[in-house]
């Protein structure tokens, strides 16, 4: 009888145990470090960002767009734990690829409690770009606009998980347009252009322009460092287009010169008068190669420059609409 009872306990304790590992597995399974993604400066929509060649623009990536099958971007990531700086992951930097509606990454790794988590991104994962002196706390990223065609993005997270309310959840990464964009359009005039004329452009580029720039990417959560310098400047024929677009008079026969998006990627940078010009050729006239002086401005990261361009007989006037990339109005305008 007393041994009975003795194997009854002993069964009860191990059962118990065994019970007990479940919720731990649980637990570690909930402390899985895991990542999301939010661009915070654009409205979200189902645009994606398909590699395109130089003449027929770019396209701007949106939070539809950048949860695309196969999309990834680079982190790094350290923590911190009684004044000691750990590496998050043993192969930094690691890419976060998009796959069956998840960002997944190849090294796992479970949150470590009472630490406190770095994590410095950029999208798309392109190497090239990348240069090896970055960190958590500093991207350096190099962008040619002969060779790369998308929308790059940086963000920067930090988290606490014993403190911060989002506790040991996924890590939403907010990114953020690193680059300007520029879209150009061309109408006649409808005070000096009959009704009913129209001509066709049939090629465009820009010249003198920051070929290859050099970002440099850190600070805070709320406070992003984006700073760019030039590397590289030449008077090349740069964005060329060649097709078939038709224009008249009026807004309401205006054309955008360049496809997808109907923009181009620009390294952010300062644009002297008379300096940077886009040059566009019509089918009609005599002298169909037209120039249009792009007025003194500074491309900011993030920002939209929309400009109208409009043929009045033999002049040509050139007016600047810009805007943040989440808005649909613009802010900003400058008619010269």
């Amino acid at each position: 009888m007393t041994r009975k009872f003795w194997y009854i306990l002993v069964g009860g304790i191990l059962f118990a145990i065994g019970c007990s590992k479940s919720p731990e597995q649980s637990e570690e399974t909930i402390r899985e470090l895991n990542f999301s993604s939010q661009i915070t400066d654009s409205a979200d929509s189902a645009t994606t960002n398909a590699p395109e060649s130089r003449g027929t623009g770019g396209t701007l990536v949106t939070n539809g767009g950048l949860k695309n099958e196969g999309n990834a971007f680079v982190v790094y990531s350290t923590y911190s734990l009684g004044g000691l700086s750990s590496q998050t992951f043993d192969n930094q930097p690691q890419t976060v690829t998009y796959t069956s509606g998840a960002w997944t990454y190849s090294e796992k790794k479970i949150w470590v409690n009472s630490a406190k988590y770095k994590f410095r991104a950029y999208y798309p994962a392109v190497a090239e770009i990348l240069s090896s002196s970055s960190n958590p706390d500093l991207l350096t990223l190099e962008y040619n606009i002969a060779r790369d065609n998308f929308d790059l993005m940086v963000a920067y997270a930090e988290r606490q998980p014993s403190v911060d309310p989002e506790g040991y959840g996924v890590i939403t990464m907010p990114f953020k347009h690193a680059l300007s964009a520029l879209r150009f359009e061309i109408k006649y005039d409808p005070l000096s252009i009959a009704p009913g004329t129209t001509d066709k452009i049939t090629k465009a580029y820009l010249q003198n322009l920051c070929v290859v720039g050099l970002l440099t990417f850190n600070g805070s959560p709320s406070n992003y460092q984006m700073n760019w310098s030039k590397s590289y400047s030449d008077a090349e024929q740069r964005y060329l287009w060649e097709g078939s677009k038709i224009f008249g008079v009026g807004d309401a026969n205006k054309i955008s010169v360049y496809d997808n998006d109907n923009i181009v990627f620009a390294i952010p940078q300062e644009i002297t008068a008379k300096s940077t010009a886009f040059h566009f050729f019509t089918e009609s006239g005599l002298d169909n190669h037209h120039i249009a002086y792009i007025p003194a401005i500074t491309w900011e990261p993030g920002k939209v420059y929309t400009y109208t361009i409009t043929l009045s007989g033999s002049s040509i006037s050139v007016a600047v609409s810009i805007k943040e990339w989440q808005n649909i109005s613009s802010n900003v305008d400058i008619q010269v």
